[in-house]
């Protein structure tokens, strides 16, 4: 009877240890997987106005965790728009900030060009991702600041971009000395 009580002890005492490391690992996760998934999706946006000729526009839509892509049907549902929303199944993810030179809409010309560059943030629980796109290319780049909880983070994503958030006043700043490009805003 000791015996299992001391079992059951040691049991208890690992999984109070075991179970919030795994939760940390699950928002890190899919604040990754968000973060790829957008990256992807501006990516795809960038060749489809390069393919179609006409301009795509990334919107951004904070109060619903969402975007979507203009002139675009969704590739699983043709029949609807190309809308992600980042607080469903599988990413349980959020649109912390996001800043497109100004506003929060990525455009795309008819050659794949970005209107601007934009840096947007994707956080789930504790953990954050910052996606780039670049303002020449329209590239992107995911960056990975430690966590959300700080209230400032600054990272290099590049040799020459500093990335700078201010979690509690929900901005964020990206500068490229190369491009001379600067994105600040919330």
């Amino acid at each position: 009877m000791v015996e299992m009580i001391a079992v059951v002890v040691i049991t208890a005492i690992l999984a109070g240890i075991a179970i919030p490391r795994f939760s940390n690992s699950i928002a890190m996760q899919q604040a990754g997987s968000a973060a790829r998934r957008l990256a992807a999706d501006i990516d795809y946006a960038r060749e489809r106005a390069r393919t179609i000729g006409e301009n795509i526009n990334v919107g951004f839509n904070l109060a619903s965790n969402s975007y979507g892509l203009s002139n675009t049907p969704h590739l699983n549902h043709p029949d609807k728009a190309y809308r992600i929303v980042l607080s469903q199944e599988p990413y349980r993810a959020a649109i912390h900030a996001a800043d497109c030179g100004g506003d929060r809409n990525l455009v795309f010309d008819m050659y794949g060009k970005p209107d601007s560059g934009a840096a947007i943030v994707i956080t789930s629980g504790d953990y954050a991702k910052l996606v780039i796109v670049d303002s020449v290319t329209g590239e992107t780049v995911i960056g990975d600041p430690s966590n959300v909880s700080t209230v400032d983070a600054q990272f290099d994503v590049l040799d020459t971009l500093t990335v700078r958030i201010n979690v509690t006043g929900g901005t964020i700043e990206v500068t490229d000395a190369v491009n001379n490009f600067m994105v600040s805003g919330g």
